[in-house]
This record gives structure tokens, sequence and C-alpha cells, in this order.
């Protein structure tokens, strides 16, 4: 094999996992987001590929964090959102 080939090679696979990548991602449209208690921040707790389907499993979700707080006694305050894959909670990034 030659320098050249294998750099054709090495470019397709590349390419091939870049096309894999974007297919997932559009099949997670939706982000079910979760925020405990005011003072922590915002983290993913699923994705989903359709808003119904994540706002069908939030309220199950909030329930059970609520009761495995409610065993240990710690005071719990919950927040979730269901959100578009591109709309993130925690604001925009730093940048310039």
């Amino acid at each position: 094999m030659t320098r050249h080939h294998v750099r054709r090679v090495i470019v397709g696979a590349l390419l091939v996992l870049v096309a894999f990548s974007s297919t997932a991602a559009a099949e997670c449209a939706w982000v079910l987001w979760l925020r405990l208690n005011d003072s922590k921040p915002w983290f993913i707790q699923r994705a989903f590929k359709s808003k119904e389907e994540c706002e069908a499993v939030e309220p199950g979700m909030v329930r059970s964090y609520v009761t495995q707080y409610a065993q240990s006694k710690v005071n719990l305050d919950i927040a979730s959102h269901c959100l578009p894959s591109d709309t993130d909670p925690r604001g925009p990034k730093g940048g310039r």
C-alpha cells in the first residue's frame, strides 16, 4: 500500500464516521434536562427522538428523584425541561 492509498482510506473512514454521528444526533432531537436544587447546574438526564416521548417520560423521572431524596431525608427542589437538542438551559457558552 502506498502512502497516498493509506491517506485515502483514512479520509474515507473519517467521512463515514461523521455521516453516522450526524445521523445519530438527528435521531435524538429532544433532551430531558434536570436541575436538583437551585445551586446545582442543569444536567442531561436522557435524549429522545420526539418531544412527545420526552414529555411522557419526564413526570416519572421527576417522581423517581423525589422518591430517592425522600428516603434520604434531604430537601429537594427539582426542575425539569424537555428542550430541543440545540437548546441549553445553562445559557450560551462563553466565547467571543
